[in-house]
């Protein structure tokens, strides 16, 4: 009897995941995500070495990830009852109790892995997770923050734009050839402007798509202006790519690779633009941005750089 609730407890885990966290979508884009940082720092340098720690660090992005994103379901769960009735914790299909499970799990084998790196890299990734728990509780409490989307945005995404930042700290920790702040600034600044230009993207709603009580940036900011802002971030990305290959020494047409990522943004656009009787998911589109975006950063270093294991 025992055993059989353990097997139905772990497909209830595993059904979870696979529906809020595909493994296999989120190991590419957490993989993607860590190597083209890796990539880009060493590339000031000179050939970018992998190791076993950057492949530990790439593991750490998905842990991170998956934290995040459970503790995002329980923190939705009033709002998705309204919205998203499919949700597997509005539909029952796992427990809040088991959801806070995956989290710690998550959580402890963030923590482990860091432990044997650094334990400055144990206790920032610690102090992220701990940031996006808080997260939970002030938007509980904070009626400001659940209204406005800009607000809610703006206290959130650090705790995703973090995640550069300790891709930089573990190169740099690792006595490894790591840029100066200074020089890591543009690509950190790149990183930031692709996330926000995909997750302003994936959003593009027009206004009679949108449900009662939905928040959005179109609805907060207008849809023209929610789309200029796309658009502008995804220019902003682009640009701190291209200055960070400059500073490297890379010169010539390769500056202008990372607008071949701009395939899947400017494909969102045009569907948006013509969704106006019927609503588009454009977050493939903008996700197919991102992931070129990495891939590209990755492709510029190791043609121009090399790549030693």
């Amino acid at each position: 009897m025992e055993a059989t609730l353990q097997a139905s407890r772990l497909e209830r885990f595993t059904a979870f995941i696979a529906a809020v966290h595909p493994p296999k979508v989120y190991a590419l884009f957490a993989g993607l995500w860590a190597m083209s940082l890796f990539a880009v720092f060493s590339g000031f340098d000179g050939a970018w070495r992998l190791t076993f720690g950057q492949a530990a660090v790439a593991v750490s992005f998905f842990l991170i990830l998956l934290f995040l994103r459970a503790v995002d379901e329980m923190k939705d769960f009033d709002y998705d009852r309204r919205h998203n009735p499919d949700r597997p914790l509005v539909s029952g299909t796992i427990s809040h109790l088991e959801v806070i499970g995956v989290a710690l799990a998550a959580a402890g084998l963030t923590v482990l892995i860091n432990l044997t790196l650094s334990p400055w890299l144990a206790l920032f990734t610690a102090a992220n997770m701990a940031y996006g728990v808080l997260l939970w509780a002030l938007e509980r409490y904070w009626r400001r923050m659940r209204v406005s989307v800009l607000l809610n945005l703006a206290i959130t995404f650090p705790v995703s734009a973090a995640l550069n930042v300790y891709a930089w700290s573990y190169l740099s920790l690792a006595n490894t050839a790591a840029p100066s702040l200074g020089l890591a600034l543009p690509v950190i600044l790149a990183y930031l402007c692709a996330a926000l230009h995909f997750e302003f993207g994936r959003k593009l709603k027009w206004p009679q798509h949108a449900q009662a009580g939905e928040n959005g940036y179109a609805l907060a900011l207008g849809t023209r202006r929610a789309v200029l802002v796309c658009i502008g971030l995804g220019m902003f990305s682009v640009g701190f790519m291209s200055l960070s290959f400059w500073l490297m020494g890379i010169g010539g047409v390769t500056l202008a690779a990372p607008t071949l990522a701009w395939l899947g943004s400017a494909a969102g656009l045009l569907i948006f633009a013509g969704s106006r009787r019927r609503h588009r998911d454009l977050k493939p589109y903008f996700g197919l941005f991102l992931l070129g975006f990495f891939l590209v950063n990755i492709i510029v270093i190791v043609t121009q750089r090399g790549v030693t294991i």
